[in-house]
């Protein structure tokens, strides 16, 4: 018997595998993690524009190649951190996806986060 992968199709027709209440609680459970990492990307994002525009209304003296690289280390920092603290939501953010967008219009489509 093969080995079944990752994106191989486990089920062609669930019309009889699923209840109602399943179904809603994975796609409740799907869209929390979503939203999860959407709230967490968005931080990242408004993180890296404060600290940049923080350090450069605080420099004062400081040259503008040195409060780059402070910055640019900052950011590198918080993406290690974001990618560490976040790591189970992005591996399995590509399924989580694709499994919500199975179910919505084209015009509802969830976007790619990562």
């Amino acid at each position: 018997m093969a080995k079944i992968g990752k994106d191989d199709v486990v089920f062609k027709d669930i019309k009889k595998s699923l209840t109602l209440g399943q179904f809603e609680s994975l796609m409740q459970l799907a869209q929390e993690d979503y939203d999860k990492l959407k709230r967490a990307v968005d931080a990242r994002d408004n993180f890296e524009t404060k600290a940049k525009d923080k350090f450069v209304n605080e420099a004062g003296d400081m040259p503008p190649q040195l409060a780059e690289k402070l910055i640019a280390g900052l950011v590198r920092k918080a993406a290690t951190e974001f990618d560490s603290i976040f790591k189970d939501e992005i591996s399995r953010h590509d399924d989580v996806l694709d499994f919500l967008n199975t179910f919505k219009t084209t015009d509802n489509q969830l976007t790619k986060l990562i």
